[in-house]
């Protein structure tokens, strides 16, 4: 009988007593361990491998040089782990995701702009800033079984 079935059967106090320390303990011992990165706290992004494989091969096609694609696919990554939820649109602008990315700011435009020209990103307007959006298809973060729903872009 399990540790807390052998509390509600309760024949006597003293066992009982012990079968909740016992049921506690048993629960502790098999909670999950959090290693180093939380898979399923957050909310992860979903990302379709094809549109990985196509998109990385444009970049290639576009770039001028290997450095600059690879900068490229740096950023966009970067995009697609500040996605907000249930949205196709990145939490971050530009200038702070220089910061997270470690290069400068003209850098940044010319991946963007080569994310732009290959159909990966886009930016929308909003209030002052531009907002980085993402292909619909391509990236999602939320309830998959929302994507539909959601797939505006």
């Amino acid at each position: 009988m399990l540790p807390d079935q052998q509390v509600s059967a309760g024949r006597s106090l003293e066992r009982a007593g012990r079968a909740r320390e016992a049921a506690g303990t048993a629960k502790d011992l098999s909670a999950a361990v959090q290693l180093e990165f939380d898979f399923f706290g957050r909310g992860n992004v979903s990302i379709a491998f094809q549109y990985q494989g196509t998109i990385t091969e444009r970049l290639f096609a576009g770039a001028k040089s290997g450095a600059q694609a690879k900068e490229a696919l740096s950023f966009l990554w970067t995009i697609c782990r500040h996605m907000g939820w249930q949205t196709h649109t990145c939490d971050k602008t530009a200038s702070p995701s220089c910061e997270i990315i470690r290069t400068r700011p003209s850098h940044m435009a010319t991946a963007l702009k080569l994310l732009d020209d290959v159909d990966a990103t886009w930016r929308v307007k909003r209030g002052l800033a531009k907002v980085i959006a993402m292909a619909s298809e391509g990236a999602f973060r939320g309830d998959a079984n929302q994507h539909g729903e959601r797939n505006d872009g």
